[in-house]
């Protein structure tokens, strides 16, 4: 009998972050954007170029595609378009055909109501839409297929908790053999940012009274930084003054990667607009963080994470005294290292306890 796979997809709104256990049992990490649109793109020998076909739909997921899906809606992580880019990340993971037992992720406050209980709902409905009850995905031009033999559901940030608790090889890593009391998680995702305290002692306790999300992430920095740089072109007269007017999605991830770009024939610097920008939405995030921690003091230690963790470092590291800062990888990595303990028999998941400090063991 082949062997399954365990790999876990962190489903973000920004991007895709997979993480997996290689046949050598070694953990890999892979990124692709989370662009999806119904544009039908083909390579110049006449093949299709990332297309799929779910639910009698037609999708292509890939970062050229002129007018992609907007995704920021709470339904994301049940939808067709979420199942299509899974399937597209294990593709290019080269995961297809394997035998997989697959994990995905929810935002904290999708996973755990603001009393602490884990809202079953949407656990089964985003489980549903990859154990073959909601469709399958086909990949147009090939009968490579998505061979998904198990599928279980986590909570973000809580599973960067893993990471950071947890080597690769599954053991307790040397600072969660001292970090006792308050614990941070501040996870920066795409479309959220979610706080996590918890209590760490002879178990994990949710303390739902300092924990909770607001509605702003990365997403909100690549919308305001495409507003700028619309406007710096328009001002320079190289694209048109009109609402209309689009600029390619790579344009503004290259500019929010390396601050510049080549457009109109040569290259174009936006630093200075990257750095106002990413000031100002690290500004607001670091403001409801803080709101909802209370006394920063009190913290054993504050660990920050998602792809926020990258974007935001130059004010985040500013604003908190001495943070653990996690990759955009952790919460991937973190469930696929649960994941693995509890397939080794070392841990055993449990549900917590609906009480207003829920209890995670």
């Amino acid at each position: 009998m082949e062997q399954v796979t365990l790999v876990v997809d962190d489903n973000g709104y920004a991007d895709h972050k997979l993480a997996w256990i290689d046949d050598e049992g070694q953990i890999q990490t892979l990124k692709i954007p989370t662009v999806i649109g119904t544009d039908r793109l083909s390579s110049n020998s006449g093949e299709t170029v990332d297309r799929y076909k779910a639910n009698g739909v037609e999708y292509t997921c890939k970062t050229s595609v002129r007018s992609p899906i907007n995704l920021r809606n709470a339904n994301y992580p049940a939808s067709v378009e979420n199942r299509v880019l899974v399937t597209h990340a294990l593709r290019k993971a080269r995961l297809l055909n394997k035998p997989l037992y697959l994990g995905v992720t929810l935002s904290f406050r999708d996973y755990f109501s603001d009393q602490g209980t884990q809202i079953v709902e949407n656990k089964q409905a985003t489980i549903a839409n990859f154990n073959g009850t909601g469709g399958t995905v086909e990949v147009l031009g090939s009968d490579d297929k998505a061979n998904i033999t198990q599928v279980e559901c986590f909570s973000e940030a809580l599973s960067a908790f893993f990471d950071f608790a947890l080597d690769d090889q599954g053991e307790f890593t040397e600072a969660a053999k001292y970090t006792k009391g308050d614990v941070a998680i501040i996870d920066i995702g795409g479309s959220t940012t979610d706080v996590v305290n918890l209590i760490i002692d002879d178990t994990i306790t949710i303390n739902n009274n300092y924990s909770g999300a607001s509605k702003v992430g990365v997403l909100d920095l690549k919308f305001a930084l495409e507003k700028g740089i619309k406007q710096e072109l328009i001002n320079l007269g190289l694209i048109e003054n009109s609402h209309e007017a689009e600029i390619p999605p790579t344009l503004v991830n290259e500019v929010l990667e390396t601050g510049s770009t080549f457009f109109a024939g040569q290259m174009r610097n936006f630093e200075k607009l990257r750095s106002e920008v990413a000031g100002s939405v690290a500004t607001k995030i670091i403001n409801n963080v803080k709101s909802t921690l209370g006394s920063i003091g009190i913290y054993r230690a504050i660990i920050i994470t998602g792809g926020g963790s990258v974007v935001f470092y130059e004010w985040l590291t500013e604003a908190f005294p001495n943070p653990v800062m996690l990759d955009e990888f952790s919460n991937a990595r973190g469930a696929l290292k649960f994941m693995r303990n509890v397939a080794d028999g070392k841990i055993q998941a449990k549900t917590s306890k609906p009480v207003k400090k829920a209890a995670v063991d």
